[in-house]
């Protein structure tokens, strides 16, 4: 009895509409799947309004979702909207006051199919992001002067042929080493795993590009294969994404130490043109050249020797042996004793066996000397010690 007696005299919170409303909106505001949420469905009663606001409502055979798309948004539809047309929005969950009805505000858009594996890639690279499989600090710098140059891809495709064409071109030096691979279909992603972890274990490769042509996301999506990405991450060998062209990106192109939009993009990426290293080495057999001057011929010799073997030794360690060339010049220019005579000093020479006189108690009255000045010569005769 003191229990509904208590009850009975216990107030009820009486709400305005409007209160009771704010509350509904705070509420669904509060709760975090709501505010980015993907729905797929029919639209129907399409109706464009003259603010450039478009207003819609999606449905299935079972219920209805009021939606409104804003001007700023859009604008940037890449497709024509029409009534029956199945889509998947991306947006939050909003409550409309003076209407006391609840919409979704789209923020993205995309004919199903094609928005189905939209959302796959965002939620995969939005994944692999936390991981931290896009970091800066992965990244596996390129080695300048490459030996071998890995590739996987299709053998019959038009990438392949991309990329030797422009390495013939700029770096014949290199061996290609060609590991091939499926690069769209089912079972894609499988033979590109096998494919990298094929020139990983054979160990040659400097460097790897793996990449097509270009296509449809349909075409492309077995770079954005989770397991092609993580064999991308894992392998120890830096590898080079040129995947489509360049507007299209894949995981494989943020996974990569370095992305490049076309394969032939790559082949110019990977290794440097064969025509500016000769300009460089014959800048360097220039200034090697000056710097030796009156040292001899030994250098010159030393240099020919390296131009000769460029291939082998000159094109990882020709900017090692520009420092060491200016060094060394500097050096011995330091250590000459006509740099020496420059400075006032004199050379002295007993005669005529021409020994340095290098202390007094090595004369005595009478000795014949040559004092070698920086412009010449004095015979002299010791008149005293």
């Amino acid at each position: 009895m003191h229990s509904d007696h208590h009850l009975e005299n216990t107030s009820p919170t009486i709400y305005t509409v409007r209160e009771l409303t704010e509350r509904l909106r705070n509420h669904i505001r509060s709760v975090p799947d709501f505010l980015d949420v993907w729905v797929r469905g029919e639209v129907s009663n399409y109706r464009h309004h003259t603010s450039g606001h478009v207003y819609f409502t999606l449905k299935d055979e079972n219920a209805v979702l009021p939606c409104v798309l804003f001007r700023e948004r859009a604008e940037r539809v890449k497709f024509e909207m029409r009534e029956g047309l199945e889509v998947i929005v991306r947006g939050e969950i909003e409550v409309y006051i003076p209407g006391g009805k609840y919409n979704l505000l789209v923020r993205e858009i995309e004919v199903a199919g094609i928005g189905a594996l939209y959302i796959r890639f965002q939620e995969l690279k939005s994944k692999l992001e936390k991981e931290g499989l896009f970091s800066p600090e992965h990244k596996k710098p390129l080695p300048p002067f490459p030996k071998t140059i890995g590739v996987v891809t299709s053998p019959t495709g038009a990438a392949l042929q991309d990329i030797l064409r422009v390495l013939r071109r700029r770096y014949p030096l290199a061996t290609i080493l060609l590991s091939p691979a499926q690069v769209q279909g089912e079972g894609a992603s499988d033979t590109l795993v096998k494919a990298l972890k094929l020139l990983e274990a054979e160990g040659s490769a400097d460097v790897i590009i793996i990449g097509r042509g270009g296509g449809s996301i349909e075409d492309l999506w077995p770079f954005n294969e989770e397991r092609v990405a993580r064999a991308i991450y894992e392998c120890s060998i830096p590898i080079i994404s040129a995947v489509g062209h360049e507007t299209d990106f894949t995981i494989a192109d943020f996974v990569a130490d370095k992305r490049a939009p076309t394969p032939s993009a790559a082949a110019e990426i990977v290794a440097p043109s064969i025509d500016e290293i000769r300009m460089l080495l014959s800048a360097l057999k220039e200034r090697m050249q000056n710097a030796l001057t009156g040292l001899g011929y030994q250098y010159q010799m030393l240099l020919d020797e390296m131009l000769s073997s460029m291939k082998n030794v000159m094109l990882r360690k020709v900017n090692l042996m520009r420092e060491r060339v200016d060094g060394l010049a500097l050096g011995l220019r330091s250590l000459s004793p006509m740099h020496t005579l420059g400075r006032g000093f004199a050379l002295v020479h007993k005669l005529p066996e021409g020994t340095i006189v290098d202390s007094v108690k090595k004369v005595v009255e009478g000795d014949r000397l040559e004092i070698r000045l920086k412009d010449g010569e004095i015979i002299c005769r010791v008149e005293e010690v």
